[in-house]
């Protein structure tokens, strides 16, 4: 028995708060279950075999892939068409070197585009057919297309791809003329060919400059005093047929080269050999001297 209403009053409230508190629970369970059974309805449904994808239909504009080795690799395994796995479709195209980018579109219900862009040529790379590098340093295999879409080569180890490039952006914001050719060799020196600088007769010439492995500073100071001089040296007859300098010491030196034409289109000789421009000094035929002081 109860001793007075204030203590019939205390128990009814705890009771009304109880039962509410109850059915709080009540709803979150039923919630809880209602979201889990429409989770494993959907996987359920996505797991049908008629949303597995079964057809691949690849766009490959020009580049050159056996298409049979990657239809193979691709049935290995099951994709679904709601499966985030497919982003492993992309990687699997772009790990070919001649593609940069594949670009992957889901089709309702069970078929996937694969639209592939290619590698485009910044370079030739190397003696090796169909060898190029692109704008990002990346060396790749690409077709006789691309060497209609690029006048330039570059030469050097396969691991200083990226470096070889970056050189020569940086030779060509010093150099007014085109850099057509920029070999790295072996000793660390840099052989640079460059296009149409006009000499006393007007006529276009392929000019070599060969450096050192002095920084870019030192390098950028060494092309400028080569630039100004040459300018003023090439209007005398007896300098217009130099075409070939050394810049690798105290200002430079400078031969007449009448074979440098057909050894620009014609450049055989292996990266890992030592090129007739990397000897020292003593080996190499020197037709005259200019140093700075003789400005």
């Amino acid at each position: 028995m109860y001793n007075n209403i204030d203590d019939v009053s205390t128990v009814k409230s705890s009771w009304f708060y109880n039962a509410k508190f109850i059915r709080n629970i009540s709803s979150i369970l039923f919630i809880s279950a209602f979201i889990y059974s429409l989770t494993w309805l959907a996987v359920y449904i996505v797991r049908l075999p008629y949303f597995v994808i079964n057809n691949f239909n690849i766009y490959t504009n020009g580049i050159d892939i056996n298409l049979n080795i990657i239809q193979e690799q691709l049935s290995k395994n099951k994709y679904n068409f709601f499966s985030p796995s497919l982003n492993d479709i992309r990687f699997i195209f772009e790990d070919i070197p001649s593609i940069k980018n594949a670009n992957i579109i889901r089709k309702y219900p069970n078929s996937v585009d694969v639209i592939l862009e290619k590698q485009k040529p910044f370079a030739r790379w190397g003696t090796q057919d169909n060898l190029y590098i692109n704008s990002e340093g990346i060396v790749y295999i690409g077709s006789n297309y691309d060497e209609l879409r690029t006048s330039i080569t570059l030469y050097g180890q396969e691991n200083d791809a990226d470096l070889v490039l970056k050189q020569y952006y940086e030779l060509q914001k010093i150099i007014k003329y085109k850099i057509i050719s920029l070999t790295y060799s072996t000793e660390r020196n840099w052989i640079i060919i460059i296009s149409n600088p006009v000499n006393l007769n007007n006529n276009s010439q392929i000019i070599q400059l060969t450096l050192g492995k002095e920084d870019n500073n030192t390098l950028a100071n060494k092309i400028k005093f080569w630039q100004n001089n040459w300018s003023k040296l090439k209007t005398k007859s007896e300098y217009a047929n130099m075409n070939a300098f050394d810049l690798r010491y105290n200002g430079f030196t400078m031969k007449a080269d009448n074979n440098l034409q057909n050894k620009t289109n014609n450049m055989q000789s292996n990266n890992s050999q030592k090129s007739e421009d990397s000897k020292s000094p003593e080996d190499i035929p020197h037709d005259d001297v200019l140093a700075p002081d003789d400005k």
